[in-house]
């Protein structure tokens, strides 16, 4: 499968600006600029678990080539299409060939030095840095063979002529990234280096890639590693049964070839239904000749079909979709198509993203909306739904395209294919599409939110649609039963119970500040004072505490819960308590912290550890209440 997010395979997403993320595998939480669509994130860590296990193959490699070290250590489990591996990969290949080579090195040594300072440098490096992390990981074997250290002269140099001619040879194709065609580039580039500055001749073999099938944004023809430039395993397009008939729920082809990929078998055929991801939609799935086809994609016309069993070449394939899974797309883009070009056409904007995810579509304007502008736009495009149109495709030339006004969120180039709802909509698109508006059904437009410098509009068109309302039916059935409300009532009635509870606070409020004041009248002078109580909220734990304190004229801390799990507060104004704070944390597995005259967290701790931690804190004399 063409690698994205580890979690769920969702195309990934990149922020103007680091936000907090939790990793999806060992939750640990800290500032990224990378997710995918769905939220998931995965750290550097978890990203590259295993990568030490490159230290031992390259130990026992006598291989003088470098691109077949990097190929053999790119095939173990941990090295993915895209990460920051990578950054550790080209450094060790190129150690290890340039020791086997004849280069004088400490190759353990080197190898361990090699993924200590590598690991570090962070996946996205080549966008949000400006210098890839390959080309980072040729300067730092630069670095490592010439001794290079900050205060050094001519190894100084080397170092950094290394890393910029390795990134200069990058730059020169431009992206999006590809961690295999950077890989390549930096050790290619390494190569000539080591030659010409240290005398070591390494093995430079000519590269032709196989890792095209696993690359969503592979550049094709464009990469010089590229199978179709070097002459081999160029193909006849697919022909595209889906765009004749996308209804089409069966088929059968020849099978052209069948190679092995990471995850499967990556299958082609001379034709197919099946249509591959792209413009926003996902891939179909399905079975060929029974075996589950789990992903397709397509490069330089060619459409190639990730199978969980190989299918042999030159046999006659029968293709089943599930079209379920189609119709449903079918009805969100279709859907989406007509609310943009309504929408665009009204607030004279554009949409410039679009995504059918697992349950819902989103879609992404440059423009402001207002709740009634969204509701109109609803409006309008049910109404045409139902007025039943005929979509119309249509493969215009040159000339004619130039006259033409249509959506695009991109430079076209070559033939474009130009879908229309009449009086609703003009878009350049290779999606598949329902034939008849009135087959999308309906259209729902769930939210709508401030994203960057426009909204993001939630959509379900549909089933999806009618799905939504079933749940939320449901739920609202639910909550007119418990609160014994009419369905159409359901929100006056639970407007009255927020009234009522916010009554119900003020009470308890004033309830819990003359309990306070009692308690704090106990303590008069009393100096440090220990309280241990039951559950409260930690605004009424702060409040305890303050009224305490400023009654006993010494340290207050008030621990409140049950269970062993126990939130504090703790306040003195004239002192210091993060000391406090810190050696409660560590005595009572607390975390917490503040103020020098206030500190509050939260303890996992019996009452009577915590006794034990007050009595070891206060001297002799000082008062205690519990």
């Amino acid at each position: 499968m063409s690698e994205e997010c580890l979690i769920c395979g969702s195309p990934l997403e990149y922020l103007d600006r680091d936000e907090s993320m939790e990793c999806a595998v060992c939750h640990k939480k800290e500032g990224s600029k990378t997710r995918c669509v769905n939220g998931h994130y995965v750290c550097n860590a978890c990203h590259t678990q295993g990568m030490d296990a490159v230290i031992g193959l390259c130990l026992g490699e006598q291989s003088k080539n470098p691109i077949a070290i990097l190929e053999r250590m790119m095939a173990l489990p941990f090295c993915h299409m895209h990460g920051p591996e990578h950054h550790v990969l080209v450094g060790a290949a190129l150690l290890t060939a340039y020791r086997n080579a004849g280069g004088e090195l400490d190759l353990p040594a080197a190898l361990q030095e090699m993924y200590s300072r590598g690991k570090d440098v962070p996946g996205g490096a080549c966008g949000f840095w400006g210098a890839c992390g390959a080309g980072i990981s040729a300067g730092i074997f630069a670095s490592i063979v010439s001794k290079a250290t900050p205060l050094a002269e001519e190894s100084f140099g080397l170092a950094h002529r290394m890393t910029s001619r390795a990134l200069e040879s990058i730059g020169r194709v431009g992206g999006p990234r590809c961690c295999k065609r950077d890989s390549y580039f930096s050790i290619l580039t390494a190569i000539d280096f080591a030659a010409e500055n240290w005398g070591v001749v390494m093995e430079r073999p000519e590269i032709v890639c196989q890792h095209a099938a696993q690359n969503n944004q592979c550049i094709g023809k464009r990469c010089p590693f590229s199978a179709a430039r070097h002459g081999k395993g160029a193909a006849v397009e697919t022909e595209k049964l889906y765009y004749a008939d996308p209804f089409l729920k069966a088929f059968t082809a020849q099978v052209l070839s069948c190679e092995e990929a990471k995850d499967g078998w990556m299958v082609v055929l001379d034709a197919t239904a099946f249509y591959p991801e792209g413009g926003g939609q996902p891939a179909d799935h399905g079975t060929l000749n029974g075996i589950a086809v789990t992903d397709v994609r397509e490069r330089d016309g060619v459409i190639r079909h990730l199978c969980a069993a190989p299918l042999p070449a030159g046999e006659m394939a029968e293709g089943r979709i599930d079209f379920d899974r189609r119709f449903d797309f079918m009805q969100q883009h279709s859907g989406e198509h007509i609310v943009s070009g309504i929408l665009c056409g009204r607030h004279h904007c554009d949409n410039v993203g679009f995504h059918i995810g697992r349950d819902l579509v989103t879609i992404d304007f440059n423009a402001v909306l207002s709740e009634e502008d969204v509701r109109e736009v609803e409006r309008m495009a049910n109404r045409y739904i139902w007025e039943d149109h005929a979509l119309e495709v249509s493969y215009p030339s040159p000339d004619q395209l130039a006259q033409l006004e249509y959506r695009s969120k991109k430079e076209l180039s070559g033939q474009v294919r130009i879908v229309a709802w009449p009086g609703a909509d003009c878009c350049a698109c290779c999606g598949t599409h329902v034939q008849r508006s009135g087959q999308v059904g309906m259209v729902k437009l769930l939210s709508c939110q401030k994203f960057r410098d426009g909204v993001r509009i939630e959509m379900a068109a549909g089933g999806r649609a009618l799905g939504q309302f079933t749940t939320l039916c449901g739920q609202n059935t639910q909550i007119s039963q418990l609160l014994s409300a009419k369905a159409e009532a359901t929100a006056a009635a639970v407007e009255r119970l927020q009234r009522e509870a916010y009554e119900l606070r003020g009470r308890i409020a004033a309830l819990e500040e003359g309990d306070f004041a009692r308690k704090a009248a106990q303590y008069a002078g009393a100096g440090d004072v220990l309280l241990i109580e039951g559950a409260m909220s930690s605004e009424s734990v702060r409040k305890l505490c303050g009224a305490v304190q400023e009654s006993c004229g010494g340290r207050c801390v008030v621990f409140a819960g049950e269970d062993g799990r126990y939130q504090y507060a703790a306040s003195h104004p004239e002192g210091d308590l993060r000391p406090l704070a810190k050696a409660l944390n560590g005595a009572l597995d607390g975390r917490g912290g503040g103020k020098p005259a206030f500190v509050q967290g939260s303890v996992q701790a019996s009452a009577e550890a915590i006794r034990a931690f007050w009595d070891s804190q206060c001297s002799e004399g000082h008062s205690r209440g519990e």
